[in-house]
């Protein structure tokens, strides 16, 4: 055998740099836009009136009112 028949062929990958080939979408691409949170504020009413009455006069916890109000101020920061 010679030199050349034992050599081994070595690849070496910088992982910083296949870090920049894999498109990682930004967080505005994800975001839902304003007639989609719209929509689904609609739903959510509208699942709300499918309630029995009992459910319906209920107590509303913080949380509840947390998340419509997230719900809200993302529809209000939200582009069209």
């Amino acid at each position: 055998m010679t030199i050349d028949e034992r050599q081994v062929k070595i690849d070496i990958q910088d992982k910083d740099k296949e870090k920049d080939n894999d498109h990682i979408p930004d967080e505005e691409e994800n975001l839902p836009n304003r007639e989609e949170l719209l929509e689904y504020l609609g739903d959510h009413l509208k699942h709300g009136e499918t309630l029995p009455p009992h459910v319906r006069q209920s107590f509303v916890t913080y949380m509840d009112l947390e998340l419509v109000l997230d719900l809200i101020y993302a529809i209000l920061k939200a582009k069209s």
